[in-house]
């Protein structure tokens, strides 16, 4: 058994969910979601953890990545017609 990364996702946090950006399946077959926050962040969370899986930190609702994320800017427009 691996030893366990990551902690649970916190119910304030379960509040801040906002949109799911993307959903894969990692190799051990547990689930993974990338979700970001109302506050800017996001974070990586074990949706569905495989029974064979032998990392003991992929349970459900387990946050396994989270990090701060990167504001996009729009291209400013000048309004003139291309």
């Amino acid at each position: 058994m691996t030893r366990a990364t990551g902690r649970m996702l916190t119910m304030v946090e379960r509040t801040q969910l906002m949109h799911c950006q993307l959903v894969r399946r990692l190799a051990c077959g547990c689930e993974v979601a990338l979700y970001t926050t109302a506050t800017g962040r996001l974070l990586t969370v074990v949706e569905d953890a495989e029974d064979s899986c032998p990392n003991r930190g992929h349970q459900a609702d387990f946050v396994i990545g989270d990090q701060v994320a990167r504001p996009t800017f729009a291209k400013a427009s000048t309004g003139e017609a291309a």
